[in-house]
């Protein structure tokens, strides 16, 4: 699943609610620009407050999978076009 480079929404499991307060939403849900995936969780784009504008710097944070209960994203199958055949059954 490429989630890079989407925007998504996070709901934490009530353990990432408890480490993560005063980090994050303190609701448990947030939604979040994913800038990188590794094993260890997504890495999201932070904005500050009242910041709105694209900087070359912005503040993100890796987002352990374990704090994590569910996502929510928009879904775009992609389709591949057959091209002719070369003669081959």
């Amino acid at each position: 699943m490429d989630i890079v480079g989407q925007r998504v929404v996070f709901h934490l499991s009530r353990e990432g609610r408890k480490v993560l307060e005063g980090i994050l939403s303190k609701k448990g849900s947030f939604s979040a620009l994913v800038i990188d995936v590794d094993s260890f969780g997504p890495v999201i784009r932070m904005r500050g407050p009242g910041r709105t504008r694209r900087s070359e710097s912005f503040s993100a944070v890796l987002l352990r999978w374990d704090y994590i209960a569910t996502i929510a994203f928009e879904y775009h199958q992609q389709v591949f076009e057959i091209g002719p055949r070369i003669g081959f059954a």
